[in-house]
Parts: structure tokens; sequence; C-alpha cells
């Protein structure tokens, strides 16, 4: 059973469930829901595969509109059925939905089942999931209650009807279950029985069916394949699965007295013509000369197999030679209430239906002749309905318990008769819902001591009733079961109810409550299964482990969780406490459904890779030194999916060489000059290059990347190109801009592997005057290739300058040699 939340999207295309009947598949229900909540379908056919022979086979199927409500009550204590010997009694119910916010409840409680005796009371209570109210009730012994609950103001998608359960009060008796007023019986089955709710009495279940016949007189220029026999509109006279019957003939076809099925006093075989029509052929044929043969397989012996009252359609095809028939034959068709003298006005090749009945009085057949003239050129149509009722039918009570430990069973019935036969039988249910007899026949009382709880927590109890005489069957006093129920649970949700959005790789967990309703105790710890169904990535997960089961009135907090990885999209969200482990009263409120609760958002962003050498993001066709740092970084938006491997990192350098297309090297990350580094929560993915002693000329570095979930740094590699040069040289650049309203850039490239061991710039104004000036170690950090150092036109002071000329001088000191560059500087204003 699975409870329904107000997101729920369900979709089944075939669930079926199936009966077997002597390997035949018989019985098959489909049930197609379609957009969860709200007016859904659910269709029902007999023989689906056709594998039982039938007259009709387009009236196998049927379809019902049910509502699937979002939510409704449900009532949990006194148990459905149960017994209660204080007059003060706790009544305990629930919304059905586990996830339902504070809601207000109707309760009504009364004697009588259309609540409106004096002692009808009525509540309004406000809760939320799980609702109590103490109820004072009359001290009557062996009174029924009936109390039902709903919501106040339900949705346009919850359900609104009433929840209704009943229990008995019994003075001084010990726990357990009892029926004992008609209308107790209702959810109970019936197989051959059917309620009359205005006398509150069982009966046995009555049958009709509806026979058309159409015959002609030997005269009649019709044919013998014209002759129509339907059943319910079925047609019988078929030759398309057999042979149809034959001209100048008399036909039989009986029906069971209880369910009409028809059916051949003489089952002959299937090319006998004797036999004739659909398959299964269930027509008796006889021409004038197959009616005594004295071989046990004419009419004598066909009367003789039709069971007592069954009734039979007897009609003549041409002329059945009725003015020859013995008075053996006629003798024997006083058994199906026809009388000679009915037949002795016919004429020749007139045609005949008859309806009678085995047993029935001599003459009270109805006969039916044509009235036209002459009456053998005439055809006959007639349609009469006939009845059935069945003479045994079996009241099967809903489960019983689940129980800790069977005391004992009271059985009794009421309005018996002389010629009533009738008896209780005991059957043990398990866990899995495999039944087994215990006992039969039971009377009166019966000891259950015996029987094993733990392999049966369930029982049955059926009364089986047949009255062959007057047909009335025996009615039920009561029945009663005293056992020790078990404990059970209710699980509630912690969380928020709307949908949760995540990232992919990021982790979700949920608090959960199961809470002891009962006041028995668990007998061990209870086991929870934990499913996540990913819809779009048809991926199914399922955790199962133990909590510790709750004291009665207490309840146990656990918590679940589930990675989202490869989980993209929706993801469904199933918890069961004790998924029928161990018996429990109620099984559907161990249930939390949180259908597509998860939104995982994919990881479809591009990761950022940077590249460095010696520290810095250089420029194609820049200079590094002959040894130097190159360090990759990927950095990745989604701090949940770690990039914990080397999986789509790729460094690729073409080293110069005197070729036209130069060879490019795959940099394997397995090589001693290279070290990765896993990202964490602080850092990035980190890979650090240390290529050593690299000769002169120029290379092409290129890296491509992927983070955790596949997505490439860039629609193309990064590339760049650099220069090596092996000789210490120092370039100066030009100064620029020049002239300049802001900043003045100061610019030199270095090659080689020796960097500036002192360094100094001046600003003098014409005068002289030293306006600014920096030192080795004013400057962060010199490197090989293109360095730069930025003025803004100002003085020591932070003060802007004029605009007008200023003159500078830059040295720096490189491998024992000393460079210079001096010049003048606009400063624009």
């Amino acid at each position: 059973i699975r409870t329904l939340n107000d997101n729920s999207k369900i979709t089944y295309d075939s669930l079926f469930t199936s009966v077997f009947f002597e390997d035949t598949l018989i019985f098959k229900i489909k049930k197609s829901i379609s957009g969860g909540f709200g007016t859904n379908q659910f269709e029902i056919t007999i023989d689906p595969e056709g594998k039982i022979k039938e007259l009709n086979e387009s009236n196998n199927s049927g379809i019902l509109s049910a509502f699937i409500p979002l939510n409704g009550t449900k009532n949990l204590f006194p148990l459905p059925y149960g017994i209660v010997s204080s007059a003060t009694v706790n009544l305990l119910f629930q919304a059905t939905d586990p996830l339902s916010e504070t809601r207000t409840f109707l309760l009504e409680v009364d004697t009588a089942t259309s609540f409106n005796s004096t002692f009808l009371k009525k509540s309004i209570i406000t809760a939320k999931v799980l609702v109590k109210s103490e109820l004072n009730i009359l001290n009557q012994d062996s009174l029924v209650y009936y109390w039902r609950t709903k919501l106040e103001q339900p949705t346009e998608i919850e359900s609104k009807e009433w929840a209704t359960t009943s229990f008995t009060f019994i003075n001084g008796s010990s726990e357990g279950w009892s029926q004992s007023e008609f209308p107790q019986l209702l959810e109970n089955g019936l197989e051959g029985l059917t309620r009359d709710t205005f006398s509150n009495t069982l009966k046995f279940v009555e049958t009709s069916a509806t026979i058309a016949v159409k015959t002609f007189g030997n005269s009649n220029p019709a044919l013998s394949t014209d002759v129509s026999v339907k059943l319910n509109g079925a047609e019988y006279n078929l030759g398309t699965q057999g042979q149809p019957c034959r001209d100048n003939t008399i036909n039989f076809i009986a029906f069971d007295k209880k369910t009409l099925v028809p059916y051949a006093g003489l089952p002959f075989n299937f090319q006998d013509p004797r036999t004739c029509g659909r398959e299964p052929q269930v027509i008796n044929s006889f021409t004038l000369s197959e009616l005594e043969t004295g071989s046990g397989d004419d009419l004598v012996a066909m009367v003789d197999n039709i069971k007592a009252s069954d009734s039979v359609l007897v009609f003549s095809i041409g002329d059945a030679g009725i003015a020859s028939w013995s008075a053996t034959v006629q003798t024997k068709l006083n058994l199906l209430g026809i009388q000679s003298s009915q037949l002795s006005s016919l004429q020749p090749g007139d045609p005949l239906v008859i309806f009678g009945r085995k047993g029935a009085a001599v003459s009270t057949a109805t006969l039916f002749t044509a009235s036209g003239s002459p009456a053998n050129a005439q055809a006959l149509e007639v349609t009469e309905t006939i009845t059935g009722k069945y003479t045994s039918g079996t009241l099967n009570s809903v489960l019983i318990g689940p129980a800790k430990q069977w005391n004992k069973l009271v059985a009794q019935a009421r309005m018996i008769e002389a010629d009533d036969q009738y008896n209780f039988s005991l059957f043990g249910v398990a866990l899995s819902g495999k039944e087994e007899l215990i006992q039969d026949p039971i009377s009166g009382n019966f000891d259950l001591a015996t029987v094993d709880a733990s392999a049966y927590p369930y029982l049955k109890l059926s009364l089986t009733t047949t009255d062959e005489i007057n047909l009335s069957p025996v009615q039920l006093k009561k029945w009663m079961v005293l056992y020790e129920p078990v404990a059970d649970g209710l699980l509630l949700y912690n969380g928020t109810k709307a949908q949760v959005a995540l990232q992919e790789g990021q982790d979700w967990d949920g608090n959960f409550s199961f809470v002891n309703i009962s006041n028995k105790q668990f007998l061990d710890s209870l086991q929870v299964n934990f499913t996540v169904i990913s819809t779009s990535q048809s991926k199914k997960e399922i955790k199962t482990f133990k909590i510790k089961a709750p004291a009665p009135g207490d309840s146990t907090g656990f918590s679940v969780a589930t990675g989202t990885l490869s989980k993209s999209g929706f993801n469904s969200l199933d918890i069961f406490v004790n998924p029928r482990v161990i018996p429990e009263q109620y099984f559907e409120n161990n249930v939390v459904s949180l259908p597509d609760y998860l939104n995982v958002i994919a990881d479809k962003v591009n990761p950022v890779l940077s590249v460095t050498i010696d520290n810095r993001q250089i420029a194609s066709g820049d200079f590094v030194s002959p040894s130097p740092f190159i360090q990759i970084s990927l950095a990745d938006e989604n701090q949940y999916l770690l990039k914990i491997d080397t999986l789509g990192m790729k460094i690729f350098l073409r080293r110069p060489c005197n070729q036209t297309e130069c060879p490019v090297e795959r940099i394997y990350l397995k090589r001693n000059d290279v070290k990765w580094f896993a990202a964490t929560a602080t850092s990035d993915f980190r890979i650090e290059y240390r290529p050593q002693a690299l000769s002169k000329g120029t290379y092409l570095l290129t890296v491509e990347g992927t983070d955790a979930s596949g997505n490439q740094s860039g629609a193309i590699p990064y590339q760049v190109e650099f220069q090596v040069e092996e000789e210490t040289i120092l370039t100066f650049q030009s100064v620029y801009p020049n002239p300049s309203s802001s900043d003045f850039v100061f610019s030199f490239t270095l090659t080689g592997n020796v960097t500036p061991t002192d360094f100094s710039l001046i600003i003098n104004s014409l005068t002289g005057a030293v306006q600014q000036q920096f030192h080795f170690t004013d400057v962060s950090e010199f490197h090989i290739g293109n360095n730069t150092v930025i003025w803004s036109p100002k003085d020591v002071g932070g003060n802007d300058l004029l605009g007008g000329m200023y003159l500078f001088g830059m040295k720096v000191s490189v491998n024992g040699k000393l460079y210079s560059q001096s010049g003048k500087l606009i400063v624009v204003r």
C-alpha cells in the first residue's frame, strides 16, 4: 500500500493482478493510472488470454472509474472490530498523508451506523497527522460502537468521504476481535451469497439468463443452419467452431440451477453429430432413430444425467418425429415437467420450443408452437428469461490480527432451519499472505492456544451454509477471537514538504521519527528500507539498516542520506520502516513516499582552466627561463563534485626544431617532473610541471582539462607560445603610453636564467627635483621574460603632479652588468 502525496505522478502501463486455475489464467486486473490523484480507471478482464472457450468473449471486460485522493483519514485504535473493556476509550486516528500540516478533523461516534441515535457524539479536532480523542461510552455489555473521521475542509484532490470502523464493548473481556452486527459484515468476502441491506440478512446469489430461440417447421424454406439459439446474446448454433445442429432433430440444453452455466446431458465426442454448436458443445441433438438405443447414449440416458432442479431448453429443427415418440420417451420427458398431452396436438414438422426443469411437476413446462397456418411452414421465435439460485455459499471474514498470542474463538449462527447444513472453518494466514486450513469444522468455542502466532500472525474465519430445500442460508450471530495484539508504529518526516533542489554531487539527508502509537512493545529492532529512484537515469538505489524499536508512546529518530552523483533530474524517495518483516497492526503508515522530491541539477558548467609559467600568466611569444615552473589549475563552480583524478587532463609541448612541422610531445602525468594534486574543499585541482634545461627556441604549450562531470574547460584547448633564450640579455621597451593622463608603463624583457639583483627608477622635474623613485625592494618580483613597473604621475607624498614634462632614469643590474635607460615623460592634465 503506497501513500500518495500531492506532487505524486505515477504511471503504470501494465500492472496486473492475476488468478490462475489449473494452470490457466482466468482473471486479470489491469490498473491504468495517469496523472496521480483524481479520477483513474481500473480495467478487469476475465480469461484475458482466451484460454477458456466461451460463448461470447466480448463481454469479459469492464472498466471502473475510481477517485484516488491525496489525503484522507485512517482510524487506528481501537482496531477495526476490536474489543474494549473500559468505559473510557482513547480514539486514535491519522491523516493518511504523513507530510500533512496541521489540519482540522471531524469525529463522530454512535451506536447506530446511521449516526443519528441519541448517543451520537461529535467533535472537531485540530492536530498534525496523528489525532487523539478520549471517549466515555455506555456501560452496556456487548454493545457495538461505530466511529468515523474525515477532514473538515478537504481540497479538490482530497477525500471527502468518512473513514468508518467499529468496536465492541465487552465488560471484563480481554483484547480481541468481534463481529456481531450485520453492518460489520460489509467488508467480509462472499461466495455464493449476497447482502440484503433492507432485511440485514445474507441470501443466496440469484442468477438469470436470457434465451432467444429461432427455429423453423420442416416446410419452411430456411435451412437448419439458420436456426439460432442465443444465451445472453451469444450464439450457440455455430458451425464455425463445431458442426451445426442437424435437420429433423430434437435438441436439448441443460442449465446449472445455480449458475445457469449450460452443459450437455451426454458429453459426446467432438465429431459425434449428437452434440453440436459452438465449443464447448453443450447441445444434445437426436434424430428419431437416436432417441432410444438402450446403449446409454440416448434421450433416456441424457435426461437421467441432468441434475435435479436444473433448467432445460428443448427445441426442434425440421420434423423431429414427435408423433412417433414412444411411451418410454414421453414418460421420460415427464421428468422435465413435459406432459404428453402437451405434445399430442402437434402436427408432423411443427416447430417446437419448450422450457422445463428436471424434477418439476408434470405439465409445468412451458411449450411454444407456431401460431400461423400451416404451422410446419412457419418460423417460431421465443425469448425467455430463466433464473437460478445458489444453494450453498460462504461468508469469509476479514483478516484478524496480527497477534502476538492467540487465545480463544467463539463462533455462533442463527436462523437455523431443519434442512440447513453449515459449518465454521478456521484458517491461519502467514505474513506472506499464504493461507492454511487449521480446523474444519468448528462449533461453539475453540481453544486457539495451540495456534502458533509466529507462523500464523493472522487468522481468517469462514461460515459455509447450504440449503437445498428452502434456499435460505443460516445467518451469523457472532464470531469473536480473543488474542494479544502486536505493536504498531507511525513514520513521520521532520523535513520540508516542498521539492528540494540540489547541485549534482551534493549530499542530501533527511530526519525521520518512528512513533510507537500502541501500548505494546516491539519484539525486536526494526529494519528500514530506503529507496531512491532516479527517473531520468533509470537507476534505483536501496539501502537497508536497523533502528531501535521505540517503547509504547515513545519515538525513535533516525536519518537517511544519499549522494546525487549521476542522479541528475527528478529523484523519488521511499522510506519504509519494518517492510513486513515482523507483524504490525498497520504497514501502510510505516511508509513515507517523496515522489520527485530531489531535483538534482546536472553539472553542465564548464570549469575554468588557468595556466601560469613562473607564477604568471604570460602573453604568447613571451620569454621564459630554460627551467620554468608551469602550473595548471582547474576551478569548478560545483563545490560538491571535486576532481580527484587526472581523467581528461592532457598536456602537450611542441619543442623547437628545424622542420616545417615540429613534433608534439605528450606530457604524461606520471613523469618525474610532473606532480598533480586532487581538488579539496579549499583548493582547486592542480598540476605542476617543471621541465629542466630547455634548449633555445620557440615552444608551444597546449593544455586540455575536464571537471569531475566530464565538462571540458573550453571549446578549444588552451595554447600559449613561449621562447627560451639561454644567454642573459636585458632589453628595454618604450614607455607607454606617453603622453599619459594616468599610468606610465616601464618595461623590459629579460632572457636567460638569471633575474635582476638591483633596480632603480627615478622621476625628476625639469629642474632636477626628485618627484618619485622606485628601488629593488619596491618591486614585488622580477622574472625571466617581460617585466613591468607602473608609475601613476604622483609625487613621493602621493600628490598628483601638474601637467608638463618630466625626466626619468631606469637602471637594472643583471648578472653583474648594469643596464640603463632615460627619457622624457609628458603628463597630461
